[in-house]
């Protein structure tokens, strides 16, 4: 990852395109709310990738998400309709000229490999519904006599909410896809977590 500009309280981050396979379920690792009793009406999303087709993907997820929840919420490349990363002019300008009062800026931050090793006691139970002796030896002999190790891919973006007048961060969270196999899928899993904790959260105002 490279710093592509900086903009008081908002580092955009130029994300190497990466061919990935993604799906999953999102569970968000950590979250904070900065500032109490802050809604925000009028959201810019902007998704900070050098990947266009992923840009608008992600910022078209969320934006619907959002706006399913009746959120006055816009993607970026509504108002920038070139394929590179806006610059911070370019961005205070639209922020302006369209009155938005915040952003909603998300990053890819890292794809990792986990491994979590199944133990093979776990694998059964002996109940009446327990398969046949042989059958039950078989299994335990070809996969469960030493256990068995699962590969799981996690995939984390970055999210925070901005205040456009002076850049303060109001909400900020990780989060992880598990398992994922289409970008399209993961994008939609980590967009739905999102807008739910920004709605239980309420630091945006309904239109």
């Amino acid at each position: 990852m490279k710093r592509l500009l900086y903009f008081p309280g908002l580092v955009l981050i130029l994300c190497f395109s990466v061919s990935m396979t993604l799906h999953g379920q999102t569970t968000i690792q950590s979250s904070a709310v900065n500032e109490e009793n802050v809604q925000l009406g009028n959201i810019m999303v902007i998704h900070l990738g050098e990947n266009y087709d992923t840009r608008k993907t992600v910022e078209g997820e969320i934006t619907y998400r959002l706006n399913k929840y009746k959120y006055n919420v816009s993607p970026s490349n509504r108002y920038f309709d070139h394929k590179r990363i806006p610059t911070q002019e370019q961005i205070k300008k639209v922020l302006q000229e369209h009155e938005f009062d915040g952003v909603l800026a998300t990053i890819f931050t890292d794809i990792q490999a986990k491994e979590r090793f199944e133990n093979p006691q776990a694998a059964y139970n002996l109940t009446p519904t327990s398969p046949t002796f042989y059958n039950f030896l078989d299994s335990y002999q070809n996969k469960y006599s030493t256990g068995y190790t699962i590969q799981e891919t996690a995939f984390v973006v970055h999210t925070r909410l901005f205040k456009a007048d002076d850049e303060t961060v109001i909400y900020q969270a990780f989060t992880e896809t598990f398992q994922p196999q289409t970008l399209d899928m993961a994008v939609e899993d980590f967009s739905k977590s999102i807008a739910k904790e920004l709605k239980k959260i309420k630091v945006l105002k309904k239109r």
